[in-house]
């Protein structure tokens, strides 16, 4: 699933976070929160996914992205492969 690897911009970051929010329909500080509400964790997975899969961060790196610890983005990253795959 890794076949390319972006570069993690600020641009391209803002962008995805505009999507996901607008594709659920949930606030960006709602996805960073600890809210298990199913839409939120459904986003929330979806942009772990992405940025492992498509820019090939480590999950410490995007643990700290979105204030997690590196488990739960190993969890949320092996949950979205199932759910892509």
């Amino acid at each position: 699933m890794n076949r390319y690897k972006l570069e993690f911009t600020k641009e391209r970051d803002d962008k995805i976070i505009k999507e996901i929010c607008s594709r659920y329909d949930v606030q960006w500080s709602s996805v960073l929160s600890k809210n298990r509400v199913r839409v939120v964790v459904d986003a929330r997975r979806l942009y772990c996914g992405l940025l492992k899969n498509t820019f090939g961060l480590n999950n410490s790196k995007i643990a700290k992205i979105i204030n997690k610890h590196h488990a739960t983005v190993l969890h949320n990253i092996n949950q979205h492969d199932i759910f892509v795959g």
